[in-house]
């Protein structure tokens, strides 16, 4: 999807077609603003998804407009999203099967038997996290234990996961099972895994499920993401702010 950042007539003073250098420097600075606005609206609206849809909002390019008799010597600023899940996140997807997706991803792997197999890593949090880099232990269970239920599970998973060693897993049980087509828990085989920055050593909470040719038909089926619309809602602050930033130009001319 490409979204113009709209700056027309009616938002430029007559004051100001004299000066297109100036126009054209508060262009650049209105484009990179509302870029600024999506990734703000995005850091606030989304958690686990977060860093796949800020990775799909381009960097602002400049040009100009096919037709230069609606604004002379202007400038048009447009962002593009791309990628498949950012924009879903953005317009909305009403769900289904994730199997043909997953299967057909850079990192599916073909079977003995002519099919195709991926497997899929996910990160768990501590209880109490904010959930931006994963969900928190206990937090999938809320709806069947309820909140302090799951919490109280959380704590008790954490706990055995902080005490993995390197190459162990942890064992199935420590949850119950959550879905019918589901062969095990959620936690059960997850690893420790000891990640080490400049300052200091983090560990990092992963499990691994195999999705295939084969998988149950009811399984790795998703229940669809809400539109967003976060470059809509950037589009109206960047509307306001043009018309705000060439009134403050004008009156100091």
């Amino acid at each position: 999807m490409i979204h113009p950042i709209e700056i027309s007539e009616k938002m430029i003073p007559r004051n100001l077609l004299a000066y297109p250098e100036l126009i054209h420097q508060l262009i650049r600075e209105l484009g990179e603003e509302a870029r600024n606005e999506i990734l703000r609206l995005a850091m606030v609206g989304l958690h686990t998804s977060f860093d796949d849809y800020a990775a799909g909002v381009q960097p602002v390019v400049y040009h100009l407009p096919a037709d230069t008799k609606k604004m002379p010597n202007g400038h048009v600023a447009t962002i593009e999203l791309v990628g498949m899940m950012p924009n879903m996140i953005e317009e909305g997807w009403a769900g289904g099967d994730m199997k043909p997706f997953l299967l057909a991803g850079r990192n599916s792997k073909p079977t003995k038997d002519g099919g195709r197999y991926n497997v899929v890593p996910f990160r768990h949090m501590g209880p109490g996290t904010t959930g931006r880099n994963g969900q928190p232990m206990g937090s999938q269970y809320a709806p069947m234990l309820g909140a302090r239920g799951a919490e109280q599970l959380g704590k008790q998973v954490y706990k055995r996961a902080m005490s993995l060693r390197p190459g162990k897993r942890l064992a199935p049980g420590t949850a119950p099972i959550l879905k019918p087509h589901h062969a095990t828990d959620l936690y059960a085989g997850m690893v420790r895994e000891r990640k080490t920055y400049a300052k200091a050593t983090q560990s990092q909470y992963k499990t691994f499920r195999a999705v295939s040719s084969r998988s149950d038909p009811s399984s790795w089926i998703h229940p669809g993401i809400k539109a967003h619309g976060f470059f809509a809602e950037a589009q109206s602050y960047v509307d306001r702010a043009a018309t705000a930033a060439f009134r403050a130009v004008v009156g100091g001319l």
